[in-house]
Formats: structure tokens, sequence, C-alpha cells
């Protein structure tokens, strides 16, 4: 007996929906962003949507807490070394564009103040900063640069041409998506590392290798 396909459309799951709100938020934030038309995208009615998720805030909240979650992952599978590290923190922020972007409409809407989930989220800055003091004691990272300002810096050469790509345009002619920018880009973080880690035990350019 032949089985006719199954046409009818996915069931809008809460996975479903945040993804659709997720997709929405980036887009237009949370001001612009429509419920409806979250609804729509995942296939779903408004009824269903406050039923699992409460509000448009609360939904946003949630989605800054799914994709908060990327980062954590980032940080369990960096390279051991510096030179690998700055190439792949850029690499991350150019191909997780929605993040980059809910994190700029996150900053518009929330300004200096408390942020969704803050308290989880400065915990796992706080682990990535103690992971940059651990590299220092290492002699793997120079141990005369403050931490938090060292970790901190890291992150905007990774992201700032993505979260200000018409600045990225002004400068080097390249949007940050570009293949010849990003290998450029790329290149130009693993020399800058190596400049950072010069003459540390084990660096590129340690005085040991000359004995």
């Amino acid at each position: 007996m032949r089985v006719e396909p199954d046409l009818s459309p996915p069931v809008a799951t809460p996975d479903r929906i945040l993804e659709a709100a997720i997709d929405e938020f980036v887009e237009h934030g949370l001001a612009g962003a429509r419920v409806d038309r979250i609804a729509e995208r995942a296939g779903a009615n408004k009824a269903l949507l406050y039923r699992h998720f409460g509000s448009k805030e609360a939904l946003f909240d949630a989605a800054v807490r799914a994709m908060a979650t990327r980062f954590d992952q980032i940080r369990r599978t960096l390279p051991e070394t510096l030179e690998g590290r700055l190439p792949y923190y850029f690499e991350r922020a150019t191909e997780d564009q929605q993040w980059v972007r809910l994190l700029q409409w996150e900053a518009l809407q929330t300004g200096p103040g408390p942020t969704v989930n803050e308290d989880e989220r400065r915990d796992h800055m706080r682990a990535a900063v103690e992971s940059v003091k651990a590299d220092q004691a290492a002699g793997l990272l120079p141990a005369d640069l403050d931490a938090g300002q060292l970790f901190l810096s890291f992150q905007a050469l990774a992201a700032h041409p993505s979260a200000f790509p018409q600045m990225t345009r002004f400068i080097t002619g390249r949007n940050p998506t570009d293949p010849e920018f990003r290998a450029q880009r790329a290149e130009f973080l693993r020399a800058l590392a190596r400049y950072l880690c010069a003459g540390l035990p084990g660096g590129p350019l340690d005085p040991g290798d000359r004995a």
C-alpha cells in the first residue's frame, strides 16, 4: 500500500518559535520586532507564542540566552596559542553574524544597565579572564598587561569588523565577509599575536631558540 508523504506544516515547537524570534530580533531589534511576523516565520499563531514565552520581551530574553551559549562553546574549543586564538575568534565572529547583531541590539536596548542572564554571562567572562591569567603565569602571554583589558582587546580585534562593516569597508575597501579580507585579517592577527608574544618562553622569538 502506497503511503502518501506528510505535507502538513511542521509543528511550531518552542524551539522553532525561538529560532524565528532570533531571526526577527537580529533584523529589527526588540522595538522593531513584531510578534505576528515571528509567529508567521515559525508557522504558529500568536496565542501559542504567548503561551510558551509570555511576552515579546521575554522572548527576546530567551533569544539572548540561547545565543549566549555559543560563546561558552567557543571558549571550550579554543586553540592553545594566541597565534591560533586571535584568527579563531575573528572567524567565529564573522561566521556568527546573528550573535554580533543581537549583541548590538541588546546594547542599544539596555545601555549600561543590567542585561539578560547577566550573572551567568559575567561568570563566563570571568572564566575567560582567568584563562588569560593562567596563560600569563605560564609565560604564554605578557604578564605586565591587565588580563581583563587584554581579553577585551582580543574580543574587539575579532568582532569589530563584523560589528561595524561600514568602517571596515571605509578603511580596507572590503566588506568583512569578503574572502580576501578574511584571509588578510586572519594573517594580520597571527602576525600581531607573534609580536605580542615575542620573547616569551616558547614564543616565536624566544631567545632560547637561538642558542
